[in-house]
């Protein structure tokens, strides 16, 4: 049975699961506001190290994954393909994890959602609905954890939605943090974030 996440939430996926877990799907799904129409929510993954701060950062620029570049070297991180409205039934956008695919060097994975082009077309995330994010065993479909966003992102743009990332304290296994950190910067800005 899934777990409910609230902010601030953590899991460990691979005590969650039922069989050993090889293979994670991550879904979001979202609805908009009759007023606003359709709005494309994007979902990217950055593939990060820890710096020597303990900062995480992303590995190498192929290590992005978004709606401009659908899986990383190796295939270990995929994306779905974009989602111009987020109105079909379900997960709206997926990324595939293959874990035992992931480079060893990579610790975490932070999971971003921005809106496209929000501000010229005077999007935000106060007017979308039932957002949220699931995680399952991609080879049972097993549903592992689900995080509904619960708090008003009235104003902002983007948001950090959680994070999956190897807990040290417990042989390295995946976890994941539900976040929920509302942000008034675009993609290009986490990208800065990430590499600088």
């Amino acid at each position: 049975m899934a777990i409910n996440l609230e902010k601030g939430n953590k899991i460990n996926l691979e005590k969650q699961s039922s069989t050993k877990l090889k293979k994670v799907r991550v879904g979001l799904g979202w609805d908009t506001s009759e007023a606003i129409g359709d709005c494309d929510l994007d979902v990217s993954v950055f593939g990060c190290a820890y710096n020597t701060a303990g900062d995480p950062k992303l590995i190498d620029e192929d290590y992005l994954v978004f709606f401009n570049n659908l899986t990383c070297p190796g295939g270990s991180i995929q994306h779905s393909g974009d989602s111009l409205t987020g109105s079909a039934d379900g997960d709206d956008e997926t990324i595939y994890l293959d874990l035992e695919k992931i480079p060893t060097e990579i610790d975490e994975l932070p999971i971003i959602v921005t809106i496209f082009q929000a501000t010229a077309r005077g999007h935000e995330f106060g007017q979308i609905k039932n957002a949220y994010i699931k995680l399952y065993n991609d080879e049972t479909n097993e549903e592992l954890a689900v995080y509904h966003l619960t708090t008003d992102y009235a104003g902002f743009i983007s948001l950090q939605f959680g994070s999956m990332y190897k807990d040290t304290d417990h042989d390295n296994a995946w976890t994941f943090q539900a976040i929920g950190v509302g942000y008034n910067i675009e993609l290009g800005d986490f990208i800065k974030e990430y590499t600088s």
